[in-house]
């Protein structure tokens, strides 16, 4: 009895509205998964049209995009005998959902709707979609015409009855033949005769509508159950419900973007998921920043039992990255039976399940390897600060089509640390195309609009792509001009030196004929409108309209400064060294503590001080 299922995640850097790239980037997946003999294949949240579509999702061209895509994916050769598992939305009684679609074989098993929103930070979901409410319910739907006609799902009527009538009449002769017996439209009472008698007519029963709304899946070896990204983050995740009623394998397809030391909480939480009640849990998650201001990161992770089997990239320029993993179903029956079994009760409304023909293990897997425990991989703070924006930056770069980016190099930290998450990006690409990456030197090369350039070092590709210019002033220093110089030399990147005098000059004498008053520092009496630096860092780049947006515009002011301070001078950028601000010194701070001694019905009050 086979017992060891290949099951496959991915995380995929999918484009948001770039149907005919997405398509592609799926089916790549499925055949990797295939190839590491996978029978189930997971993809992100939205993968078909791309998780930040925003308010193109109000429109019908995205559903109807949508459904060609699912449809190319239903007649490629390339998803046959597996189940895929794949991400896009649909309109179910004109209400707009967040869907999961798992199909086999030109066949749409079911829709799971998404049930709990992500509505809050960066999150709008409720803008654009419905939360699935009726919990344990299942409804019909019927599918679009573009679909039925891949399917099989639904034919035309009048074939249908011609193609009844002549079976039927053929199967009424070879009863009167072999049995000599008319059974008509009735069955036969043995049900062995009506098996080898009545397939074609049973084959022939054709099906318009699909299973819709809170169901598992059911195989003939195991059962799986979907959750969608906020899910997982929820205190009512379904996860903990399914596990209890017997569901084995767990799945997450999200769009989760970077945060600080967010991917520790992802693992602790896939982890929960099933060292309570066991199982096997399966993390897709969106990678790239998909025409937005974040970047999702990846991090396409598998676990059994609370243990950590396979953990994908965090921070990669890989298009697309599959990780599988073989498991024994066993071992999640065995831990179950051992520590759970008092708890696994069943549940007053069971999952409604839809059953399919076909197993995700194999009848010879005896001598087949399962995947291990693993301890899962973390980057410090300072490597998500610097590979994080770094991997946003050169998103941002290849989608835009512009040839590279302009930075005003003040010498400050700021600017620094933006100039050396650059140099991040470009140290990235290098190792990328040295890998093999062929996608990346595609884009590399046309960026720099040179089809035979290939990148030898990050420094001499800095130079391609990065341009620094530090804009003097009477008010500059030497040592601001001198750091800012010295810095663009070890990056590599072009550097210039201007000179604005005759433009600010300019611009307030403007502001004084318009105003009557004319601009002054704080020393000569001027007044702040904010206090310095506190902008900073907050929003687009404060430094200069040169870079489209601030690669570290999540991280605050003391981040930036451990960028240029602690994550990135391992990387022979002694400059930065000069940009640390030195310790202030020692202050010595006197406080007064006023004592309430006790003396019988007295209190007294003594006064001390103490220096701090």
């Amino acid at each position: 009895m086979g017992r060891k299922a290949t099951l496959a995640t991915c995380s995929l850097n999918q484009w948001a509205l770039d149907f005919e790239g997405n398509l592609e980037r799926i089916l790549k997946s499925v055949e990797i998964a295939k190839a590491h003999g996978a029978k189930y294949r997971l993809g992100p949240e939205l993968e078909i049209c791309g998780y930040g579509c925003a308010d193109h999702f109000y429109e019908s061209d995205t559903l109807l995009h949508s459904f060609q895509v699912l449809r190319k994916l239903l007649e490629s050769p390339v998803t046959q005998d597996i189940i895929c598992d794949v991400g896009m939305p649909i309109m179910h009684h004109n209400v707009r959902y967040n869907c999961r679609v798992l199909f086999l074989n030109r066949k749409i098993l079911l829709i799971r709707p998404k049930m709990l929103m992500a509505n809050y930070g960066v999150y709008r979901e409720l803008r654009w979609f419905s939360p699935w409410k009726q919990l344990r319910q299942v409804e019909e739907y019927f599918l679009p015409r573009i679909i039925q006609e891949v399917t099989g799902q639904v034919k035309n009527k009048k074939i249908i009855t011609i193609i009844i009538i002549i079976i039927i009449l053929l199967l009424t002769i070879i009863c009167v033949v072999k049995h000599r017996q008319v059974f008509f439209f009735f069955p036969p009472p043995d049900p062995e005769l009506t098996v080898s008698v009545f397939p074609p007519l049973v084959l022939c029963v054709h099906q318009d509508t699909v299973p819709f709304g809170d169901c598992v899946l059911s195989t003939k070896d195991t059962c799986i159950g979907t959750e969608i990204c906020a899910e997982l983050w929820n205190p009512r995740s379904p996860h903990i419900q399914m596990g209890l009623d017997g569901v084995e394998i767990f799945t997450n397809s999200s769009a989760s973007h970077h945060e600080l030391r967010k991917a520790d909480l992802r693992v602790d939480l896939v982890r929960s998921a099933t060292i309570k009640s066991g199982g096997i849990y399966l993390y897709a998650n969106q990678r790239g920043c998909d025409g937005d201001r974040v970047y999702y990161d990846g991090c396409a992770m598998v676990a059994i039992n609370g243990d950590v089997v396979a953990q994908g990239a965090q921070f990669s320029l890989n298009d697309v990255e599959v990780i599988t993993a073989t498991l024994d179903l066993e071992d999640v029956r065995s831990y179950r039976g051992e520590i759970c079994q008092p708890n696994m009760e069943i549940e007053p409304k069971p999952c409604h399940r839809v059953k399919v023909d076909f197993s995700l293990s194999s009848g010879d897997d005896i001598c087949l390897p399962t995947h291990q425990p693993i301890p899962a991989h973390f980057h410090s703070p300072e490597e998500e600060i610097s590979l994080g924006p770094a991997c946003w930056l050169w998103d941002y770069l290849r989608r835009s089509g512009q040839a590279g980016f302009l930075l005003p190099l003040s010498g400050g930290v700021d600017s620094s640390s933006t100039a050396c998450i650059v140099h991040s990006m470009c140290v990235l690409l290098c190792q990328a195309v040295e890998d093999g990456n062929s996608q990346v030197l595609e884009d590399v090369r046309r960026v720099v609009v040179d089809d035979s350039y290939r990148p030898q070092h990050p420094r001499e590709l800095c130079g391609r792509i990065f341009t620094t210019c530090y804009m003097a002033s009477e008010n500059s220093s030497e040592d601001t001009c001198s750091r800012a110089k010295g810095l663009a030399s070890q990056i590599g990147s072009t550097h210039m030196n201007i000179n604005i005098d005759m433009a600010v000059k300019g611009i307030l004498g403007i502001f004084s004929v318009c105003t009557g008053k004319w601009p002054q520092f704080r020393v000569n009496g001027g007044k702040p409108q904010r206090e310095p630096g506190s902008a900073e860092c907050t929003g687009p780049c404060q430094d200069g309209p040169g870079l489209p947006a601030c690669p570290a515009g999540s991280v605050g002011p003391g981040e930036a400064r451990w960028i240029a301070g602690a994550g990135l001078s391992q990387r022979r950028r002694k400059v930065l060294l000069a940009l640390r601000p030195p310790p202030p010194p020692p202050t010595y701070i006197s406080v007064i503590f006023h004592v309430a001694v006790s003396k019988g019905e007295l209190i007294e009050f003594k006064t001390q001080v103490v220096t701090l």
